[in-house]
């Protein structure tokens, strides 16, 4: 993952819609964008 659109489309790809990661170079701390 190396752009916003990228983010989205891994986070569509696992069922999350509003979703945005504390770092990119670690795929797992997703926090939600409520």
């Amino acid at each position: 993952i190396n752009s916003l659109s990228q983010l989205k489309e891994y986070c569509r790809g696992k069922g999350y819609d509003n979703y945005a990661p504390t770092r990119f170079i670690n795929p797992d701390p997703y926090i939600p964008l409520v």
